[in-house]
């Protein structure tokens, strides 16, 4: 859900229910079956004080803990916060140029208070490690009034995952259905060469 509460700022929320099977049958004196629901947030905050700057942040996965095994060791959701902002660079009638640049950092396990203590809980150094970077631009050209498609690149920063990697994408837009393809190359890790691919619609 989100709403405007002012002509230049909205605030959003979503609600999310998350189910997940990571072990089989508890042995010995455990008891479970190794699933796992719960039932989470994220919060969302939005300025555009004008057509070519827009800035954000959004808090994610802020609820109960997650049981599998055993009540007394149940599992916090990873809350994160990420804050950044979009600067529209051209604007044409067919098409348009931003950039974008985002700070993603993982937060302490420590209820939705976490959400402020999560910024001293270490030294200067540390917290700057702890947090991922990211900058990229996306082109976007308008086919007709329904339809328009987007070539995107960037760059991902992430200290503690040894993850320094170029990022390609591409998107298409028709009427009511949108379909989005990334892809992020060789980090550094053992995960190389990956794709996401997702879709939406408008209703």
């Amino acid at each position: 859900y989100g709403a405007y509460i002012s002509r230049s700022i909205s605030l959003g929320i979503t609600t999310k229910l998350i189910h997940q099977n990571l072990a089989g049958q508890g042995a010995g004196a455990e008891q479970g079956s190794g699933t796992g629901t719960s039932f989470g947030g994220d919060l969302g905050f939005l300025w555009k004080p004008s057509d070519q700057f827009s800035f954000g942040w959004t808090l994610r996965n802020v609820g109960p803990n997650m049981t599998f095994i055993d009540a007394d060791q149940s599992d916090p959701l990873p809350q994160t916060f990420t804050i950044g902002f979009g600067w529209t660079l051209l604007n044409r009638n067919n098409y348009s140029l931003l950039f974008v640049a985002d700070v993603y950092k993982p937060l302490p396990d420590e209820g939705f208070g976490s959400f402020i203590t999560g910024w001293s809980d270490g030294d200067a150094g540390d917290e700057l490690k702890d947090m991922d970077y990211h900058v990229g631009t996306e082109w976007a050209y308008n086919l007709s009034e329904v339809t328009a498609f987007a070539v995107r690149a960037g760059y991902s920063h992430d200290h503690d995952g040894n993850r320094k990697t170029p990022t390609f994408g591409f998107g298409l837009k028709y009427d009511w259905a949108t379909f989005d393809l990334s892809y992020f190359a060789n980090g550094g890790t053992a995960v190389r060469n990956v794709f996401r691919f997702s879709g939406g619609f408008t209703f």
